[in-house]
């Protein structure tokens, strides 16, 4: 992986968007606090930047991580990416087939190759993305927990589950697309090598290796 994707993953451009939109350094631990829809104290809001404003750039950012990943992977397997996940993912683990994965209608890419392909994003908001059962993100979890086994098959990697919850040198609460909960900044109660999917709405998926326990908040 190069340098320039290793950032990307960290989401090192939305820790940048964050401390530029607030005009605001958070002190150390801080960030656990600030990390999503909440603004800093009031008093060290700089005078030109208002919430609306500040929260949509934010919002965007984290967007656009996951759209970039996304045409990433739809090139490099050249076919649409929910046909690989449930390929891949879903079908061995027992899924049921409910989940939909929607791409955007204009975010239709036109490939090496000459394929037509729709390209599908992170989220499951503004018309696109995924939705699905906190079952079946259960499922997707616990093969997190368990090193990507399932039933004795090898459906992930375990070295990239690891790179996954590796502190980002610049924002030790973050892997790769990844919350952590260094120095418990998430979570007090939960165990510090706690790694969280954390979603729009309070949507959380908690993995505690800890007391293997997986948690689906909605």
């Amino acid at each position: 992986m190069s340098i320039a994707n290793e950032r990307f993953s960290e989401l090192t451009h939305f820790i940048q968007a964050h401390s530029c939109q607030w005009s605001y350094q958070p002190t150390e631990g801080e960030w656990g606090i600030h990390h999503l829809d909440d603004p800093p104290p009031q008093q060290t809001l700089g005078p030109v930047f208002e919430r609306g404003e500040a929260c949509g750039l934010i919002a965007i950012g984290g967007e656009i991580q996951c759209q970039w990943g996304d045409i990433a992977l739809l090139r490099l397997w050249k076919r649409p990416l929910p046909e690989v996940f449930a390929e891949y993912i879903m079908q061995p683990l027992g899924a049921s087939k409910n989940w939909q994965w929607h791409g955007y209608d204009n975010s239709w890419a036109v490939l090496d190759d000459g394929q037509h392909l729709q390209s599908v994003p992170g989220g499951g908001h503004w018309g696109g993305g995924m939705v699905i059962s906190a079952h079946d993100q259960y499922l997707v979890a616990k093969l997190m927990l368990d090193q990507g086994q399932h039933a004795g098959q090898k459906l992930l990697s375990a070295d990239w589950i690891q790179q996954m919850v590796t502190p980002a040198a610049i924002a030790p609460w973050y892997g790769y697309f990844t919350w952590l909960n260094t120095g418990h900044v998430i979570s007090p109660e939960a165990s510090e090598s706690s790694y969280f999917a954390m979603g729009i709405g309070g949507q959380m998926v908690w993995h505690d290796p800890v007391k293997d326990r997986v948690v689906v908040l909605r």
